[in-house]
């Protein structure tokens, strides 16, 4: 898991997207659910912005060469576990 912050100047809020890459073939929109609820929570608590991005971690190498996230998270990103 990383987390990947990002401030918008022009209206002060912060941002974090934060990246779950699962070890699975495939995730359910049920496990997703199970996964963002409690970080849905924890936004409303902090008044920050959260994004969950959550991925097998086969589509997240399948991505790589296609996506500035992807170069963006590789780059600045902090590893959580």
């Amino acid at each position: 898991m990383v987390i990947h912050g990002d401030t918008d100047i022009s209206d002060r809020k912060n941002t974090l997207s934060l990246l779950i890459l699962l070890n699975k073939d495939y995730i359910t929109p049920k496990e997703k659910d199970a996964i963002s609820s409690p970080i849905y929570d924890l936004e409303f608590q902090s008044g920050i912005i959260i994004s969950p991005i959550i991925m097998t971690e086969k589509a997240w190498e399948e991505a790589k060469h296609r996506t500035i996230f992807y170069y963006n998270v590789m780059e600045d990103a902090v590893p959580l576990v």
